[in-house]
């Protein structure tokens, strides 16, 4: 495998690169704010919350990987209503006990 270039390893080749990647999302005409600009803010505010927030960096540890993190986190959108992401981030660090019967079919 060839080495990449530093500049690929930057923050300004990230951005770039989500950007680049963004920019091929279709967008509807004639909107005020382009797509590409919610999606890098999007990005942007997930960077941010994953290296400031000690609850959603505590919740991917207790779901001891990013993978099985964002599976809990979408089973939780989908199952639940939310009212904030404190408790999301706490119902992954401290599990309710959910007691389910045995299946006996």
């Amino acid at each position: 495998m060839a080495d990449r270039p530093r500049k690929h390893l930057s923050i300004e080749g990230l951005l770039r690169e989500a950007r680049r990647v963004f920019t091929q999302v279709p967008d509807a005409p004639g909107q005020a704010i382009p797509l590409v600009d919610y999606l890098m803010s999007g990005f942007l505010i997930d960077q941010i919350q994953q290296r400031g927030c000690r609850l959603f960096r505590a919740a991917v540890t207790a779901a001891k990987s990013k993978t099985r993190f964002w599976r809990k986190l979408r089973t939780r959108f989908d199952l639940c209503l939310i009212p904030d992401w404190e408790t999301l981030y706490r119902s992954i660090i401290t599990p309710l006990p959910l007691p389910l019967g045995a299946n006996t079919s």
